[in-house]
């Protein structure tokens, strides 16, 4: 018998494991996208700033992110998120919303 993957399959927080405020985020520890939960993503391992602290301390960014190129932008699948948009640089994951950017390292 084959496999089928669930549609809509469950999606809990890597870190601590509860499904709260979710979004897809990348991390230096980890290769793949990672979902998280608000309380994990403020923990001190992932490094939040504003999008002017991050136009300021990361100029290189600007030049590829303002505007996004073609592919290097996908939408944040998850309901809550829907209207984030998540750029990926390197193994860095810039989340950008109506609140600003999050910086994750």
């Amino acid at each position: 018998m084959l496999y089928k993957k669930p549609l809509h399959a469950e999606i809990y927080c890597t870190e601590c494991g509860t499904s709260n405020k979710l979004a897809v985020v990348k991390s230096r520890r980890c290769t793949n996208s990672l979902p998280l939960c608000a309380a994990c993503r403020s923990s001190p391992q992932y490094k939040i700033m504003s999008e002017s602290h991050v136009r300021r301390v990361a100029p290189a960014l600007e030049s590829k992110f303002y505007p996004p190129s073609a592919g290097l932008a996908v939408n944040c699948k998850h309901p809550a998120f829907a209207r984030q948009r998540i750029y990926y640089w390197a193994d860095v994951a810039i989340v950008c919303d109506e609140l600003g950017v999050e910086m994750l390292e």
